[in-house]
């Protein structure tokens, strides 16, 4: 009977062995899934970054450019305001010669 009872506990030893066995496989292979999920994760990470630079040059350049385009709408309001000067001063020299010929023609 004591030979029974200690083949029923070296029974129950050896099944408990494989189910800690088995345990432990399982705990490896999540290891494992954890250390694959987090290696995604970094390589997520890191990409996100990227893309973050990249917005944050395109946002640089349109920066760069909206200045760019308000400096050229600029430059444009100017030279057309130093045309339109120049046209008035072409109007009085105009006149001015006109009323000079006026003046000679009556002279003679």
């Amino acid at each position: 009977k004591a030979e029974d009872a200690l083949a029923a506990s070296n029974l129950k030893a050896a099944e408990s062995g494989q189910n800690v066995a088995r345990m432990e496989a399982e705990i490896m292979k999540k290891n494992e899934e954890l250390v694959s999920a987090s290696e995604r994760t970094t390589t997520a990470e890191m990409r996100c970054e990227e893309v973050i630079a990249e917005l944050a040059a395109v946002r640089a350049t349109q920066a760069m450019k909206t200045a760019d385009d308000a400096k050229l709408q600029s430059d444009k309001e100017q030279a057309q305001g130093e045309l339109e000067d120049l046209l008035a001063e072409l109007a009085v020299t105009n006149t001015s010669r006109d009323m000079l010929r006026v003046n000679q023609i009556e002279l003679e």
